[in-house]
Parts: structure tokens; C-alpha cells; sequence
């Protein structure tokens, strides 16, 4: 048995579908990154809210749901939170305990028990609403393009945040070089390179081993750091981090330092060389953490930040040009690991964009949402799920066709797998309905007729919420 051991502290120094390569050349993955970089500059000039005239309403079909769920709970003991610049390692950071027995003040009535799809992840809700849940709520999104930039996302983020309480910003890449998210604003320096060499690829590449987002960053010179600034907006309480990484030899290490924390070092002293590692800590939120002082090419695969006060978390996990079959190439075993200290308690999977450029036939898609969802639950056996189909898209970008056939595919597995299924097609109108929310006042969608502006990501997300929110007796939509 390999005993544990901790991090030293110090104030001096700190099975996937193959496809060809020539469908999907490296240089899309450069360009989509320019891009959404270009996205990101116009949301942060304008700074605009969606228009008031939306560009379609929701579609009573946008949201299917199947195969009944069982109402068990899913709340969950943890310890308090480790004091401020304390590291561990092995075990997710936790939360301050909060009550967990029923309010009786002679509030309003508890909403009646549902099934469905969506069941567990609503009890979840509400037991965190009314102080009975001591765990935040985790909401673990899976997606391509639309997911990376984290504006559809954060549309569904903040409006659950408001209903039921925020809980983080939860999972961020670290060491890339264009990347957005809402709630943290990022920085590098020196020299780095990103593994694997062609992320979106739906086939095995080097060891398959990527954290939970499927990307790793190597620090490749003494003078590499990169720099997170996380905001207040989203967490309550103190900020707890949950840095993925992995040291290659006995020589590496590296350095954490931040706002309110003692620096922590990191080396082979203190982890295991050549296998996945975590180190946890604590800062007062908003902070700003940096890691530096980089030897022996350390590397990096993402970091968690959670407030103390649990609340809804939703990990952005996207990455742009990739397909379902591109988280399938990932070592199964080792995935799983990692969302399995996520206790996912809803799974999206937002997949199909890429997937309709593609010759490979519809028909192979349903046992990939099968195998991806086998490895979900291997981390999280109750987890619930939502598969949401692709977005409409110009005709001259490929056959309308296709994005109703993948969308068929998608809400069969969907209702197979007991998932909930959102239609996001059917959400912008049907088909053709790019080009009319091309045609609305409000700048809603982007210039590649695949990709839409902020505002439209808004509006998908509303929809999606007030659809979602539907679902539950009880609970009114949003307006």
C-alpha cells in the first residue's frame, strides 16, 4: 500500500469511434480558438443584455424525458473545510457543515416528490435550498465549442445559482493560452505546450490521461506560471481550490502562492512521480493565485474552486472541435477517477456540432452516448443526465438533414439511457432557425453561421432553464 503523505509548506520559496485525421486538420482547433477569443472580445465591449424581443420562444418539445427515476436522496456528510493554506492530498476539498434537519418555521410546504429523468437532481436542489444538503449541488457539463466559452453554460449557471443557492464557479482549465470563463479571469507566462497535441481528436493520443477536462498543460521552463484571479460573484464564503497535476519526474515541482494562504510547495518529496495528484487549499474569495517556480516540466490538468457555503457548481468542461467520441478516447479508467471527485449529481452532455460535419453515420452515435454514460455512472452511479442535441446551423455548413438525424439519434439514446433530452434545434425555432435569429436586432448570432454571439448563448440558456425548471411541480418558470 503506498502511504500518503503531505505537502510541505514554505515562506521562502514557495472507446471511441475512428476517424480519419484529414476530416479535421490541427489547424481548425487554432482557428476555433481564435474565434471564440474574438467572441469573448466583443461580449466584454459591448457588455450588452439579451434583447427583449427573443428570437423564438421555447418549443413545448425542446425537452423530452423518459424512463422514471427513483426520488432517493443524494445528500452527503462531509468535514469542514481544512483552515486557509493548509494542502491535501487524495480527497476532494469540503464544505462547512450546515443543519441538516428539516426547517419546521412554518414556511411554505415542501414541493411534492417527482420522478423522471431529472428527479434526484431536484431533490438535491431542494434539500440544498432549505439547509438539509451539507454537499454542494454539482452539475457536470461535457460539450464541445459552445461549451468551452462558457456563455451558454453560465446562462444555466447563474439563474440555478439564484434559485438554489451558488456554490462556485467550480472547474477550470490551467496553462492555456486563450480561455474564458465567467467567473476568473487567466494569465500565463513562459513557455508551455498543450497535451494532447490535437485535443479534439475521437482517438486515443499519447497515454490518454488528461484530467477531467481532457487537456493537459505542460510548463516547459523554469520561467512558466500561469495566474488565476477568481471573482466573488458565485461563491459564498471562503474559496476552496482542488489542483489536478502530475509530476513526470523527481526533479519537478512547482510552487502555489495567493491571496490569504501560506505558499505551498510541490514535489516529489511530498507526491507520487507519474501518476494524476491533487493538492487542495484554501483562500478568502476573491483571490488571486499564481503558480510558479516550475521545474522538470510539470503538468497541469485543471483546477476545482468551490465556496465553503455549498451551493450549485457547474463544471464547464468543453473543448472546441471535439465530438462525444473525443471524451472516449480518454483512458476510461483514469476519467473516471477524476469525475468521480466531482459526485456529479446531473450530467450534460452537449455534443452533435461537430458530429454533423462528419460522413460517419448517424447510427454509431447512440452507442457512444451508451459507453460515456456507462462511465458516468462507474463515477457516480446516480447520477441524472441531459443529452442536448446540436444547434441549427446555415444550410451551406452542412445538411439540415443531419442535424434532425443526429438530433433523432441523441433524444432515442437520451430516453434509452433514462436521460432527459433538450432539443436545442427545436429551442431556435427549427429548422432554418439559425439564419432567423441571424435576421433578429440583438446580435445573437456569429458570423460562422455555427457559432452564436453571447446574446444568443443567453437566450439558449434561458430557454433551456425555463424548460428544465418546468420539469419540477412546484416550482414556476422563470421569466
Amino acid at each position: 500500500m503506498v502511504k500518503p503523505s503531505r505537502a510541505r509548506t514554505t515562506k521562502s520559496r514557495l472507446r471511441s469511434q475512428p476517424r480519419r485525421r484529414s476530416n479535421e486538420p490541427f489547424a481548425l482547433f487554432a482557428v476555433g480558438v481564435a474565434a471564440l477569443a474574438l467572441v469573448a472580445a466583443w461580449f466584454f465591449h459591448r457588455r450588452s443584455a439579451p434583447s427583449a424581443e427573443s428570437p423564438s420562444a421555447p418549443s413545448a418539445n425542446a425537452l423530452g424525458a423518459s424512463v422514471p427515476a427513483s426520488t432517493d436522496s443524494v445528500g452527503a456528510t462531509n468535514p469542514p473545510a481544512s483552515s486557509t493554506g493548509s494542502a491535501e492530498r487524495g480527497t476532494a476539498p469540503t464544505n462547512a457543515a450546515l443543519d441538516p434537519s428539516p426547517s419546521n418555521d412554518g414556511g411554505p410546504s415542501e414541493p411534492p416528490a417527482v420522478t423522471g429523468p431529472l428527479a434526484r437532481f431536484f431533490d438535491a436542489a431542494e434539500a440544498l435550498k432549505h439547509g438539509r444538503r451539507r454537499e454542494p449541488v454539482r452539475v457536470l457539463w461535457l460539450g464541445d465549442s459552445h461549451t468551452f466559452a462558457d456563455f451558454w453554460p453560465d446562462a444555466v449557471r447563474r439563474p440555478l445559482a439564484d434559485r438554489f443557492g451558488a456554490g462556485g464557479p467550480g472547474f477550470f482549465f490551467t496553462g492555456l493560452e486563450s480561455y474564458r470563463h465567467a467567473n476568473a479571469h487567466f494569465s500565463r507566462a513562459g513557455d508551455w505546450t498543450v497535451k494532447p497535441d490535437r485535443p479534439s481528436l475521437p482517438e486515443r493520443q499519447d497515454d490518454g490521461i488528461f484530467g477531467l477536462g481532457g487537456m493537459r498543460a505542460v510548463a516547459e521552463s523554469p520561467d512558466s506560471s500561469f495566474k488565476i484571479d477568481v471573482e466573488r460573484d458565485g461563491i459564498r464564503g471562503d474559496a476552496t481550490w482542488d489542483l489536478c497535476f502530475r509530476l513526470p519526474a523527481p526533479s519537478s515541482g512547482f510552487r502555489i502562492q495567493g491571496d490569504g494562504m501560506k505558499p505551498i510547495l510541490v514535489d516529489a518529496t511530498s507526491f507520487h512521480v507519474g501518476r494524476l495528484e491533487h493538492v487542495t487549499w484554501r483562500t478568502p474569495a476573491p483571490a488571486s493565485v499564481t503558480v510558479d517556480g516550475t521545474d522538470g516540466s510539470p503538468e497541469f490538468c485543471g483546477v476545482v474552486v468551490e465556496g465553503t457555503v455549498p451551493g450549485i457548481v457547474l463544471d464547464s468542461v468543453g473543448i472546441i472541435g471535439s465530438r462525444i467520441a473525443t471524451a472516449l478516447s480518454w483512458d476510461a479508467t483514469q476519467w473516471i477517477a477524476e469525475a468521480k471527485r466531482r459526485r456529479p449529481v446531473l450530467a450534460v452532455l452537449a455534443y452533435g456540432t461537430n458530429e454533423c460535419g462528419d460522413g460517419v453515420p448517424v447510427s454509431k452515435y447512440a452507442a457512444q452516448y451508451a459507453e460515456m454514460m456507462r462511465r458516468l455512472r462507474a463515477a457516480a452511479p446516480d447520477v441524472d443526465c441531459v443529452i442536448v442535441g446540436p444547434t441549427d446551423r446555415v444550410v451551406k455548413l452542412g445538411s439540415p438533414g443531419r442535424v434532425g438525424q443526429i438530433t433523432a439519434v441523441q433524444q432515442q439514446a437520451a430516453a434509452s439511457l433514462g436521460c432527459a433530452f433538450f432539443s436545442t434545434q427545436d429551442a431556435m425555432g427549427g429548422p432554418g432557425g439559425f439564419t432567423k435569429w441571424a435576421s433578429v436586432d440583438g446580435d445573437f448570432t456569429a458570423s460562422d453561421g455555427v457559432h452564436l454571439a453571447p446574446n444568443g448563448y443567453a437566450e439558449l440558456g434561458a430557454q433551456m432553464v425555463r424548460v428544465l425548471l418546468s420539469e419540477r411541480p412546484g416550482l414556476p418558470s422563470l421569466k
